[in-house]
């Protein structure tokens, strides 16, 4: 049981859902999935159908081995077009495909100098930059700032302007 709870949370974030979300669909509570997650508790037989219907790879998380015959519409799109594609392409198409993991994360530093540029922005806008985890965050992202987030100026520096 220990084993699985990884693979179910890997999965979950795959076709991105959140805990509370993957538990309203799959019929059982947020607490209840974090613990499956955490490899505390196993469900019921009655939550893998469930699971498998949100677009959980059940082979993959119960024994550890990729399912091909349940790939996301995404998924389907991509083997088809890699599958149509020339022997040189298919290899650019490997040698490019690594594990995420194995890659400097170039966007934490774009994050930062975006941060950096806009010192205006108040501290809760300047750390939705740096972890846009949430959907509201993200529409903090696309919006301009407003005067409630710009910090007031010193009345030096607007003498000085």
């Amino acid at each position: 049981m220990a084993t699985f709870g990884p693979r179910l949370q890997a999965e979950r974030q795959r076709i991105g859902l959140t805990q509370a979300e993957f538990a309203a669909r799959v019929g059982v509570g947020k607490s209840a999935q974090s613990l499956y997650e955490a490899g505390r508790r196993g469900p019921s037989m009655d939550y893998w159908p469930a699971a498998a219907a949100v677009g959980i790879d059940v082979l993959y998380v119960v024994l550890g081995e990729r399912s091909t015959t349940k790939l996301l519409p995404d998924e389907q799109e991509l083997l088809k077009r890699y599958n149509a594609s020339l022997p040189v392409l298919r290899q650019a198409a490997r040698s490019m495909l690594v594990p995420a993991e194995s890659v400097p994360n170039l966007a934490d530093e774009a994050v930062e100098r975006t941060a950096a540029k806009h010192p205006e922005l108040s501290p809760e806008k300047q750390a939705a930059f740096r972890d846009p985890g949430s959907l509201d965050d993200m529409r903090v992202l696309g919006k301009r700032p407003s005067s409630a987030d710009v910090k007031p100026q010193s009345k030096k520096k607007k003498a000085a302007t």
